[in-house]
């Protein structure tokens, strides 16, 4: 995310390629965002969000509720629960939001291209460091690998199932 914030800010402020292909491209790559509405004598203007700022923090905040899954799971040693606490995925979320918000505000003020992970990659990155601090989990969070744990907490189920069999 911290590459794509960069080559963001990059493509957005130091050239015209980014701001002239989307507003040049007519597909389903993008949302537009009303600046002024259209009228019988004046055409609309819009904002746009392009679809990669909308995934790439979209995949981030689903590996948190990974995380938070996988948390659960070891601190309830593979019992069996039907919820489990999302304190990274609800925090990151509304991060995620705020950026978003932040984003359409700072193109609607400024009326401008803004890239949009400028904003949203800070929020959504210090919400998930904030939550780990204040849990004392950074560590955990920092070395998190998703295979490796998911693999681990499957070979444990399936040993504690043949356990009780």
């Amino acid at each position: 995310m911290i590459g794509l914030f960069f080559y963001d800010i990059f493509w957005v402020f130091g050239t015209e390629v980014m701001v002239t292909v989307a507003k040049s491209f007519d597909g389903p790559i993008k949302l537009l965002f009303p600046r002024v509405l259209p009228t019988l004598t004046e055409k609309g203007q819009f904002s746009l969000l392009g679809l990669g700022d909308i995934v790439v923090p979209g995949f981030f905040v689903s590996l948190m509720i990974r995380f938070d899954l996988v948390q659960s799971k070891i601190a309830k040693k593979g019992a069996e629960f039907a919820s489990f606490a999302k304190p990274y995925f609800y925090t990151t979320l509304a991060a995620y939001a705020l950026g978003l918000v932040l984003t359409v505000g700072v193109m609607y003020f400024f009326e401008a291209a803004q890239p949009a992970l400028l904003y949203l990659v800070p929020c959504c990155l210090i919400a998930s460091l904030s939550v780990g601090m204040a849990r004392g989990e950074l560590g955990v969070l920092f070395t998190y690998d998703e295979e490796a744990d998911s693999k681990a907490l499957q070979e444990k189920e399936d040993a504690e199932g043949k356990k009780e069999q």
